[in-house]
């Protein structure tokens, strides 16, 4: 969408035909974009990964949580207004693009849910075997005087006794 729609629609034609200034705004267009939407998704990952559930549908947030998220979300987008963003070469995009970016965002979101869903489906039951039979062995008064390398070791040994079935 940034390469091929908004940023030709902003700087009058695609990156090959610009000139010279042209072709810096819509380099700065993009990389605004690009910051944007890296910045939108890894401050709402926190969402997903803070549980097994389906986040804010089945388990809600805690105002902590959300107010890192709403704030980081805010600041990011401000900075791209702000005389701080223009010296580090970001613009002010339009509406259409935040229209564009809140799909891509709810598309990525849907998907690493997904995948999160299989993730536990497929290895939960295997860790909980794991933990399991790894805790006992740290209560073990005897392996307290183990150095992190064997502790790593035998770790390594059930993982692949108990996960991978080696």
């Amino acid at each position: 969408f940034l390469f091929f729609f908004l940023c030709p629609s902003l700087c009058g034609g695609s990156f090959s035909s610009l000139t010279a200034e042209e072709s810096g705004r819509f380099i700065m267009a993009f990389q605004t974009g690009w910051f944007l939407e890296s910045m939108w998704t890894q401050v709402l990952i926190l969402h997903l990964l803070r549980t097994k559930k389906v986040p804010i549908i089945q388990s809600r947030p805690s105002r902590s949580v959300m107010a890192v998220t709403t704030a980081g979300i805010l600041l990011f987008t401000a900075a791209t207004y702000t005389p701080l963003g223009s010296v580090i070469g970001l613009v002010p995009l339009p509406g259409e693009y935040y229209l564009f970016l809140i799909a891509a965002v709810i598309m990525y979101l849907l998907l690493v849910t997904l995948a999160k869903y299989v993730y536990i489906k497929k290895y939960m039951s295997a860790l909980k075997v794991l933990v399991q039979a790894f805790l006992p062995l740290l209560r073990n008064q005897a392996l307290r005087q183990l150095t992190a390398a064997e502790i790593k070791a035998r770790y390594f040994a059930l993982l692949l006794e108990n996960v991978l079935g080696v």
